[in-house]
C-alpha cells in the first residue's frame, strides 16, 4: 500500500485538533534553538517537540516536554503521553493569544508539571510558572529548572 501525504488538510487538522495556530518561522527558529540546547541533557533528559500528552483527560501539545529518558522500543509507540513532563515549554507565536498560554500554563501545573516556560520572541524573554509560587519574567541570564538542572542562556537562544 502507497501512503499519500495531504499536506492543505494535514495542516487544518493539526490547528483543530491541538487548537493551536501554525508556527510562525520565528516560532520554528526559537523551538529549534531550544531543542538543539537540550541535547546537552541526553541521555539523562529528553526533549519531545510537540508531543501528544493527556492529563486528568485534557489533552496538551506543549513545544517541548521534558521528560527523564526511557528506553526506546521502535516496535510500540505511545500516541498520547499519559505522565506530566517535567518541564513544558511553550513559544508564543504572532497570532496566539499570551493569555491563552498563561491559562494552558496554569492547567499544566494543576495536572502535574513542575514547571512551564512561556517564551516571547517578541520581548526576547521567557515567563516561567513554576508549580508552587509567583510566576517571573526573564529577559538576560539565564534560566534554570531547579529539579533537573536544566537551563537556558537568554542571550545566547535571542542572538541573532
Amino acid at each position: 500500500m502507497i501512503a499519500t501525504l495531504d499536506v492543505e488538510n494535514d495542516l487544518i487538522l493539526h490547528e483543530e485538533l491541538s487548537d493551536k495556530p501554525m508556527a510562525s518561522k520565528n516560532h520554528v527558529r526559537i523551538q529549534r534553538r531550544l531543542t538543539r540546547m537540550l541535547e546537552q541533557y541526553e541521555p539523562k533528559y529528553e526533549a519531545f517537540p510537540e508531543l501528544s500528552i493527556e492529563l486528568n483527560g485534557n489533552p496538551f501539545v506543549p513545544d517541548i516536554s521534558i521528560y527523564p529518558s526511557s528506553p526506546i522500543n521502535w516496535q510500540e509507540d505511545v500516541l498520547r503521553e499519559q505522565d506530566p513532563p517535567l518541564l513544558a515549554i511553550e513559544v508564543l507565536s504572532p497570532k496566539q493569544s499570551l493569555t491563552d498560554l498563561i491559562d494552558m500554563a496554569k492547567e499544566l501545573l494543576l495536572c502535574g508539571v513542575d514547571e512551564v516556560w512561556v517564551f516571547v520572541p517578541v520581548s526576547e524573554g521567557v515567563i516561567v510558572y513554576p508549580k508552587n509560587g509567583k510566576p517571573r519574567t526573564v529577559g538576560f541570564g539565564e534560566i534554570t529548572h531547579a529539579a533537573t538542572g536544566i537551563a537556558i542562556n537568554i542571550e545566547k537562544l535571542f542572538a541573532v
